[in-house]
């Protein structure tokens, strides 16, 4: 009997240390980085895709070291409503946006990007009001808005400073139940320029500057400074207004370099 305890007690001996020394073991409280697993990687100031695991709201900031809890209000996310992966938002009304709280790098109001893609209307719904579809600002004076006109369909970036406003004239109208991704692109640092690119489809940053490379519609302008820098980003928009129609809108990302011909 006294052999056979010892024998067993030398078989689990060997079994632990081999579960030990295993690398496929998995650790408890291990797994992938989630801000990886919902599809941000690379360098970038803010990256939401709806995608982060268990809140889908949750947005990842600074390339991955941080993230950003969003505040949702009457937007929706859901599985209807993605473009890319499993889910997007849904923007069907004034008053409807998911708010964030970044802290960027600092330059972010001087230069920079930001890359989405959306879904429209079908049929699109011209009326007296805009189609806010982000929003990036410091506060009421300091904001860079996207957004689509009200009669003219046309896709539009506004960079507002303490100085004034330069608005960007839209280089294409959007067509009804259309997937598009858009960027705009701004450089306010003694250089001044602002760019936008639409194409269709859904596309990563990478992918989007690529085929803008050759067709951003450029303008150069003295663009108004800013008081400080960015502190929020809004899905949607809080304070000017909402959209007409429904809007499916998916994968927003921040970065803070020119990137306009």
């Amino acid at each position: 009997m006294k052999k056979l305890i010892l024998s067993i007690l030398f078989i689990l001996c060997l079994s632990f240390q081999a579960s030990a020394w295993n690398p496929m073991v998995v650790v408890s409280g291990g797994g992938a980085d989630p801000c990886v697993t919902a599809g941000c990687t690379g360098t970038y100031e803010f990256c939401g895709t709806f995608e982060y695991s268990g809140d889908t709201d949750q947005a990842c900031v600074n390339s991955g070291a941080g993230t950003a809890q969003g505040t949702v209000s009457g937007a929706t996310i859901q599985e209807a409503s993605a473009l890319a992966g499993t889910y997007g938002v849904l923007l069907d009304a004034d008053g409807e946006y998911i708010e964030y709280s970044i802290t960027p790098t600092a330059g972010l109001k001087d230069e920079g990007w930001i890359v989405f893609s959306f879904e429209t209307p079908d049929p699109l719904q011209p009326t007296s009001d805009q189609s806010y579809l982000a929003r990036l600002v410091y506060d009421g004076t300091n904001e860079i808005l996207i957004y689509v006109h009200a009669t003219t369909d046309a896709i539009l970036a506004s960079y507002e400073g303490d100085g004034g406003v330069a608005q960007l004239p839209p280089n294409q109208s959007v067509a009804a139940g259309t997937t598009y991704t858009y960027a705009y692109t701004w450089e306010n640092d003694g250089t001044d320029r602002h760019a936008t690119c639409i194409q269709t489809g859904v596309l990563t940053p990478t992918a989007m500057f690529a085929a803008c490379s050759g067709s951003w519609g450029v303008e150069a302008e003295d663009l108004p400074a800013w008081a400080d820098e960015p502190a929020t980003f809004n899905v949607g928009d809080r304070g000017n207004g909402g959209v007409d129609g429904a809007y499916n809108v998916d994968d927003y990302r921040i970065g803070n370099t020119y990137e306009g011909d």
